[in-house]
């Protein structure tokens, strides 16, 4: 698995384009959110993210720029560190949220 997260970090930023119903990352899978671009769907009705250590995120926290493609989920459930997140998710001002967990 480390070699995995090492080749994910050599990818560069918002260069993955995707279209997803749902998005589940889990521990160091986390980093490849940076990787993903706003440019094809826009958004992504479901995400869930886990975190069991600071470290799993600390990628994501050091970034400026917040992930744009969040705009306008509609379901978030956040767990452990992950929750250090919620700042740098994007979202839409009109977002209605059915379920925050």
């Amino acid at each position: 698995m480390k070699r995995v997260y090492e080749n994910i970090k050599t990818i560069p930023k918002n260069s993955i384009q995707f279209i997803a119903k749902e998005i589940h990352a889990i521990g160091n899978d986390i980093c490849v959110l940076l990787k993903l671009s706003d440019s094809v769907s826009g958004h992504v009705p479901a995400l869930t993210l886990k975190s069991s250590t600071k470290e799993q995120i600390g990628e994501v926290l050091g970034t400026e720029n917040y992930l744009a493609w969040v705009r306008r989920a509609k379901k978030l459930e956040l767990s452990g560190y992950a929750v250090e997140i919620l700042p740098r998710l994007g979202f839409h001002e009109e977002n209605v949220m059915e379920r925050l967990v």
